[in-house]
């Protein structure tokens, strides 16, 4: 072997040495993530108990009074708070833009719903705001930005659409009340639901939604001659839900 060769050789070793950490720290922030979020049977969980392991942007779950269940599309769904996941998800400022940081995180969680444990569940997704602006707009803006983490899902890691639902609570369920304005606040919330359940009647006191309407985001300003000069978006940013 050449001298050329060997300090090739050597090189590449200390490369995919150096790299070898990093993956061991992403796979465990993956199954640290199912084990959060996969309902595995005779296993204890309590809300705000979860999230050793967790990356740092995964926040677990606080007892927040949240709706036990939800009607979409005249869909009763029925949600378990013991099995969720609060995500600062990074986002352009005041849209639904995936900034790259977001999608990193993001790519833990399909990760994680790519596994065995997770593939045959389903969950919801649940954009949340701090309480600046108004408060329609806010709702509008959490559900915007709940429907790019499932474009962002759908397209990259194939999670089908059936497993993902989508609402928007802006301001509504605030994770830190005594701070209404601080970045905790705005999150992006997973948390399963409960397939096990007979459906709920529907009533006045169950919140009810509407996810027929998938939202475009309007282009993006930042270009020129019509290319995209912003790194952090791509075609997600722009188009409906996949097919």
């Amino acid at each position: 072997m050449g001298r050329f060769a060997r300090s090739f050789f050597i090189l590449m070793a200390c490369v995919l040495w150096g790299t070898l950490p990093a993956r061991a720290d992403r796979a465990a922030e993956v199954t640290a993530i199912i084990k959060s979020l996969a309902p595995i049977a005779g296993q204890s969980v309590s809300p705000g108990q979860t999230g050793a392991g967790l990356p740092d942007a995964y926040l677990p779950p606080v007892v927040i009074d949240r709706p036990p269940q939800i009607i979409i599309d005249r869909r009763p769904i029925i949600l378990d708070y013991r099995y969720s996941l609060d995500l600062t998800v990074y986002f352009a400022y005041d849209s639904a833009f995936l900034t790259p940081a977001a999608r990193q995180q993001l790519s833990l969680l399909g990760r994680a719903l790519q596994s065995p444990e997770l593939a045959g569940h389903r969950y919801l997704i649940a954009g949340h705001t701090d309480a600046r602006g108004p408060d329609g707009y806010n709702v509008d803006l959490s559900y915007r930005r709940a429907w790019a983490v499932k474009r962002f899902l759908m397209r990259h890691f194939r999670i089908s659409s059936w497993r993902l639902e989508v609402v928007g609570w802006g301001e509504r369920y605030l994770r830190d009340p005594m701070r209404p304005y601080d970045g905790i606040n705005r999150r992006v919330e997973v948390t399963l639901i409960n397939s096990g359940q007979p459906p709920v009647s529907q009533t006045e006191s169950v919140p009810q939604v509407s996810s027929r309407i998938v939202p475009s985001l309007p282009p993006c300003p930042a270009t020129v001659s019509g290319a995209i000069t912003n790194p952090a978006l791509d075609l997600d940013d722009f188009s409906p839900e996949p097919g």
